[in-house]
């Protein structure tokens, strides 16, 4: 998902997640004119971030970091688009790289007396 994410045709980024999981944050280093879409069932797409400026020199380039837990509901797997929010003009996004933190739900074990 990292090289050339925008061309046509290329597969969404698919994350299945251990049951365990309980929460953690998506975290894409992108820039210029960018599309970042997620779905559960890699049908329906959801926008959870856009750059609507004319951007072209990576000037807005930084890391933003997503919800685990607002981009996937309560599904174990989901999917992450990258693409570009002005395709009139060809220009594109620039994803540097996607970091996947994740929070695991304790396990308590219960004895009895």
């Amino acid at each position: 998902m990292i090289s050339r994410p925008t061309d046509p045709g290329r597969p969404p980024g698919k994350f299945e997640l251990p049951a365990q999981v309980s929460g953690g944050s998506v975290t894409l280093d992108i820039g210029n004119q960018f599309l970042v879409q997620v779905s559960a069932d890699n049908r329906s797409w959801r926008t959870v971030l856009r750059e609507s400026a004319d951007v072209r020199d990576l000037s807005n380039r930084s890391a933003r970091t997503l919800d685990l837990n607002e981009l996937r509901g309560q599904a174990r797997t989901f999917y992450l688009r990258v693409g570009d929010s002005r395709p009139e003009n060809g220009w594109g996004s620039w994803l540097a790289r996607v970091r996947l933190d994740l929070r695991r739900q304790e396990l308590r074990k219960i004895t009895s007396p």
